[in-house]
């Protein structure tokens, strides 16, 4: 027995239990004893001390829970379900049978009856071809005005918005400028409304860059960007005959780095000459060989360069 539970109060639960369902059996509960217990409670009373209903789970036939009809259907019921299934939406079934029987029952719980019995609905699901759209002649919904007052104005620039002519430092410290303004198209990119100094000043005093080219900076200082004398343009090819060699080891002394460069692109002129020839790899490095900034050509290299190199 339990410690606040005496035994005439377990016997009456053990009998109520039988004849009632727990949403019952609460209310019934508190009135015989004075008590104001919860369904959790009610349910631990029943487990410490074994008492059970009996009954097999789940609804007797026509019995409802607290507050539901009963969802046991007549025969005239399902003919009918049966018969305008494939005539009526899910939403418009359910109030067609309301009004034809009397009783509520949601769309939800007609379409399972539906589905279990195999009442299925005429259509396929799809739009019949020909229909028209709910939204056809529309040209928008009206917005709540909070969403109106929320909404960027005409002409509105983002915080990062920056003037045409404004100058700036990439991650890696080279200096650019904005020349157009893309902002509100979506057609363009922002990032080619900004071109780096070096190339603008190697354009307008040295004259145009080859596809491909790249601008180099003699003496590696960013701050001097607009000095022509400290810009020089070389290939991909010459830039990458420039990292085998070392150039970014020698001193920052611009005739010494153009010299560095003069050379690179006689290597790779060299090179070019030589895999026109038909010379493979290895004939070639034997033949041009190099090493070191200022790589030495032979005479049998150097005579395959028969066009003046510019720098």
């Amino acid at each position: 027995m339990g410690r606040h539970y005496t035994a005439e109060m377990l016997e009456w639960l053990r009998q109520a239990y039988r004849v009632d369902r727990l949403v019952d059996l609460l209310p019934r509960w508190n009135r015989r004893w004075g008590r104001s217990d919860g369904l959790v409670t009610l349910k631990s009373i029943l487990y410490r001390h074994g008492i059970s209903s009996g009954r097999p789970p789940g609804l007797r036939p026509g019995e409802a829970r607290e507050g539901q009809m009963s969802r046991v259907y007549t025969d005239a019921e399902l003919d009918w379900l049966r018969t305008h299934r494939a005539q009526y939406p899910q939403p418009a079934l359910a109030a067609a049978f309301a009004a034809r029987f009397g009783r509520v029952v949601g769309p939800d719980a007609l379409a399972q009856v539906c589905i279990k019995r195999g009442y299925r609905a005429g259509g396929s699901g799809c739009f019949v071809r020909g229909t028209r759209p709910w939204n056809a002649g529309r040209t928008g919904q009206p917005m709540h005005p909070s969403t109106i007052a929320a909404q960027f104005p005409p002409g509105n620039q983002p915080h990062t918005w920056l003037p045409v002519g404004t100058y700036a430092q990439d991650g890696y410290g080279r200096w650019k400028v904005k020349v157009s303004d893309s902002t509100g198209d979506p057609t363009r990119l922002a990032r080619r409304d900004w071109r780096y100094v070096t190339r603008l000043t190697y354009q307008d005093y040295v004259g145009p860059i080859p596809p491909g080219g790249c601008i180099l900076l003699l003496d590696t200082d960013e701050y001097h960007c607009m000095d022509p004398d400290n810009l020089i343009c070389v290939s991909r090819a010459v830039l990458a005959r420039l990292n085998q060699t070392g150039y970014s080891t020698l001193p920052l002394d611009r005739a010494l780095r153009r010299a560095a460069v003069a050379a690179a692109v006689l290597v790779d002129s060299a090179h070019t000459a030589a895999r026109r020839a038909g010379l493979s790899a290895r004939a070639r490095r034997q033949l041009i060989g190099g090493g070191g900034p200022f790589p030495a050509l032979t005479a049998a290299a150097a005579a395959l360069v028969r066009e003046p190199v510019a720098i």
